[in-house]
């Protein structure tokens, strides 16, 4: 029983602190897809910083749409 909560409350913290993440992104087997960016105004977003790793997984790709509405980005940064 105690594993079981230490574990859940590894979880817990883990997804907490995810979810705090200004995106949000998809796994695809072993990597990551970042699949729109996530604020209360997207249209305020003037910068963008991609992450090598979500997770320890690999950040491989960007949707299609992750940026729809984010008329006032002007630079995103994408690591090496």
């Amino acid at each position: 029983m105690k594993v079981f909560l230490n574990l859940l409350g590894f979880y817990f913290i883990l997804i907490t602190s995810l979810s705090a993440l200004p995106f949000e992104y998809a796994v695809n087997g072993d990597s990551i897809a970042i699949t729109s960016w996530k604020d209360k105004n997207n249209s305020n977003i003037k910068e963008a910083v991609i992450p090598d790793k979500v997770g320890g997984k690999p950040v491989t790709s960007i949707g299609t749409n992750a940026f729809r509405d984010c008329r006032s980005l002007t630079r995103i940064t994408i690591p090496d």
